[in-house]
């Protein structure tokens, strides 16, 4: 049983950090000092439910994305980016599982729907229909295809 590294008492709670060099380290509180340092919110998951056990200062991974923290085997495990910048420095993995493309575009702010908001995806899927044209995978390039109409159904209801 662990014990709370601020009084010896049994320790109620686990929290693992990860540094920007992608060290993990391990704090063991008591519900008091939890309480007290304000770690306990309702809507906090469990670490260790999506990481595998780490020992106490391992290099996670050379992977780690500068803005928000998250390393390969987090966004592997997961299947989650972390942040929009988590598509650039983890761009190998092709992070289309749970997103359609490897490139974040985010959502469109009502206020700044138009055309030109639409563009860039447009650009992407109108480039991506080609690869799939070219490499003969005709389903891939009929989904393609629709998410390209939709768009197009979008920017059309922007212009009346």
């Amino acid at each position: 049983m662990s014990k709370c590294c601020l009084c010896e008492q049994a320790a109620s709670v686990h929290l693992i950090n990860v540094d920007a060099n992608g060290r993990m380290f391990e704090t063991f509180l008591c519900a008091e000092h939890a309480e007290n340092k304000e770690v306990s919110t309702p809507n906090a998951y469990q670490l260790m439910d999506i990481l595998p056990h780490y020992d106490k200062g391992v290099v996670l991974s050379n992977h780690i994305c500068p803005t928000c923290g998250c390393t390969k085997e987090w966004i592997e495990s997961t299947h989650y980016a972390g942040c929009p910048d988590c598509y650039k420095t983890f761009k190998e993995l092709r992070l289309t599982g749970a997103h359609d493309c490897c490139i974040h575009f985010g959502k469109i702010p009502q206020r700044k729907l138009s055309p030109e908001a639409f563009k860039p995806r447009l650009r992407y899927l109108q480039a991506q229909l080609q690869a799939a044209i070219d490499a003969d995978r005709l389903e891939a390039a009929q989904q393609i295809q629709k998410q390209i109409r939709t768009i197009e159904k979008a920017i059309k209801a922007c212009t009346q």
